[in-house]
């Protein structure tokens, strides 16, 4: 008898338990449900001012899968493809979105403060689509990201910079090391800085290049030997004779230059293209916040331009040979406005559950 009441007990505690989960299952969806019917929702003419239904499901349903998110680059043009086609080979089935800022095209030229403003805007952007992770594939960009600015970011920011002053660190047998890089990344001596902080005995030697060198890239004259010989090789040859032994690529858009520069200055001096490093610290970092995808199709990059570029698909393919879907976006300076009703789904999401 004591055996039978046993078995009923054993009985009647499974149907317990499993009527608990279905409650907690009616109750996730129910929640997630609640809060989208009560989504702020903006009205007006302004196309520029609403939220779309489909990105607004996108947030609350992607609150709830955090590896599904999408990988963020950006750059103010082409250069940046570089790292978008490395990071494609390295993860091909994670979702990842790129802007080219052409609207602001090139960042070499402008300030200090309209770059800072514009990385900030992209960033918020980019946090308002979701990302798991932003890469700031511009040299120039990069150099005006200082600590105190990515430590208030979320999610992780990973700069072009950065990187590269560690892979020639690593590189570099005598200590010299070159740098060409944009006007703009010049002035902040943001190589250098990077640099000695991590070795002070290393010397750093940065030569500003014309922003006509990023123009025939985004041009796709990247072959075009004569103007660049004619653009670079006063510079380059100078810092030859310094005697460096390893040579930054402090611009994006000059990784697709390299064999040009490499018949410049010539093959006994150790060019360091940041790329491939930037996407294996990508997959590294995604690893370790257990972010990677568990998706098995590959997904097809999407590239958005801040103004309209004519054939910027076909010029990136020319350039590295990927497929992408491209589109014009110009909503990106209503970026905060966005952030701000993204948190106020995310705060109800974490206030319901």
């Amino acid at each position: 008898m004591l055996k039978d009441i046993n078995i009923k007990y054993n009985i009647i505690s499974k149907i317990i338990i499993a009527h608990i989960i279905i409650v907690c299952y009616l109750f996730n969806v129910f929640a997630v449900n609640a809060v989208w019917a009560l989504r702020p929702i903006t009205t007006g003419n302004d196309a520029e001012d609403k939220i779309s239904y489909e990105i607004q499901r996108s947030l609350v349903l992607n609150n709830l899968r955090p590896a599904e998110r999408p990988i963020a680059i950006f750059d103010s043009g082409k250069g940046g493809l570089s790292v978008l086609k490395e990071i494609e080979a390295l993860l091909p089935n994670e979702d990842k979105i790129y802007v080219a800022d052409t609207a602001y095209l090139p960042y070499g030229s402008k300030s200090k403060l309209a770059i800072t403003r514009r990385v900030i805007n992209i960033v918020n952007f980019f946090k308002f689509k979701d990302a798991k992770i932003i890469i700031v594939a511009c040299g120039s960009a990069a150099s005006m990201l200082n600590e105190n600015i990515i430590e208030t970011i979320d999610p992780p920011v990973l700069s072009y910079v950065k990187v590269a002053a560690q892979e020639a660190i690593n590189a570099t047998s005598n200590g010299k090391i070159g740098v060409i890089a944009t006007k703009l990344t010049f002035l902040s001596g943001s190589y250098a800085e990077e640099i000695t902080q991590l070795n002070p005995n290393f010397k750093v030697y940065t030569k500003a290049l014309t922003t006509e060198v990023v123009e025939l890239v985004e041009n796709g004259q990247v072959d075009n030997i004569q103007k660049l010989r004619k653009l670079m090789e006063a510079e380059l040859i100078s810092l030859k004779k310094i005697g460096i032994d390893t040579l930054i690529l402090g611009c994006s858009h000059y990784t697709f230059l390299t064999k040009s520069i490499k018949d410049i200055i010539g093959n006994d001096i150790t060019i360091i293209n940041p790329a491939k490093a930037v996407a294996k610290e990508v997959k590294r970092i995604l690893q370790k916040e257990g972010f990677l995808t568990r998706k098995t199709n590959n997904a097809i990059p999407k590239v958005m331009t801040t103004s309209y570029s004519a054939r910027f698909g076909k010029k990136a393919y020319d350039l590295i040979g990927l497929s992408l879907s491209v589109s014009v976006i110009s909503n990106i300076k209503d970026a905060q406005n966005k952030l701000q009703h993204k948190i106020m789904i995310e705060k109800a999401i974490k206030s319901a559950a």
